[in-house]
């Protein structure tokens, strides 16, 4: 999907008009039209602004791709594995130092 299709999807989406979008991009309805057909390309300055309208990045608004955040899914047996052998090495630690004190 290209630039304009996007934009067009994105605000239709919103269930906005061209004319409501020129108005809180502050371009004219016509402007925003060229944009839709690709027959000109929004600016930087009026890409942040359509990124922020639709609430997404300038990124994703270029790319067309969706930037998802990934979730780190911890297994728990894996985080036992991970805790056992340090809470064994604070143990280990903590005899070692006790037997010196004591034995000194």
């Amino acid at each position: 999907m290209d630039l304009g299709q996007r934009l067009k999807k994105l605000r239709e989406a919103k269930n906005m008009s061209q004319e409501d979008l020129s108005q809180q991009v502050n371009v004219s309805r016509r402007v925003i039209y060229r944009w839709e057909t690709n027959k000109n390309y929004p600016d930087m300055d009026n890409l942040i602004k359509l990124s922020k309208i639709y609430a997404i990045s300038s990124d994703e608004l270029v790319k067309g791709e969706l930037i998802s955040q990934k979730k780190v899914v911890i297994d728990e047996e894996d985080v036992e594995f991970s805790i056992s052998p340090f809470i064994i090495g604070v143990i280990i630690l903590f005899l070692e130092v006790f037997l010196i004190q004591v034995l000194c």
